[in-house]
């Protein structure tokens, strides 16, 4: 039977310490893996790692092309450019598995420099794993109420 969202345990935050208490308790990774099921602990990504990891995404930047149009413009199928681009996802899915997944980093710890995070992380595990992982972490266990929608009707969604 699926359960209803509008079920779900309602908690009224009266104080921030009753928040941090909140998004200080784990994350719970769960998955599948011949046939059972994997419970691994995580932990929320802090703000200072979360801009860490979007300046790894911005860090590529496409290069500009004369031959583009009458002005010329970024050409965003560039070879160098894609390369780069995914090589600084990765960098930045190993710096979230390693600092979201305290079973991970505690078999490295202390690891500061991204290039060491990345190749320690790249070879663990196989990549639908490590997958699961980072997006597990980057969810961070939120998942948002439906709000009211002023656009359409209930007769309009049948």
């Amino acid at each position: 039977m699926k359960k209803n969202p509008n079920d779900r345990k309602v908690i009224v935050i009266t104080d921030f310490d009753q928040l941090t208490a909140l998004t200080d308790k784990p994350v719970i990774c769960r998955f599948e893996l011949d046939g059972a099921t994997i419970e691994l602990p995580c932990k929320r990504l802090s703000d200072v790692v979360q801009e860490e990891v979007y300046a790894l995404h911005r860090k590529a930047t496409p290069p500009w092309d004369k031959s583009l149009g009458p002005a010329g413009d970024y050409n965003h199928y560039a070879q160098n450019y894609l390369k780069a681009r995914a090589d600084n996802a990765n960098r930045a899915r190993a710096l979230i598995i390693y600092t979201g997944c305290p079973a991970i980093a505690a078999k490295k710890p202390g690891l500061t420099d991204i290039e060491a995070v990345y190749g320690f992380v790249r070879g663990l595990l196989p990549e639908n794993i490590l997958e699961i992982i980072a997006l597990t972490i980057q969810k961070g266990g939120v998942d948002l109420r439906q709000r009211a929608d002023f656009t359409s009707t209930p007769d309009s969604e049948n």
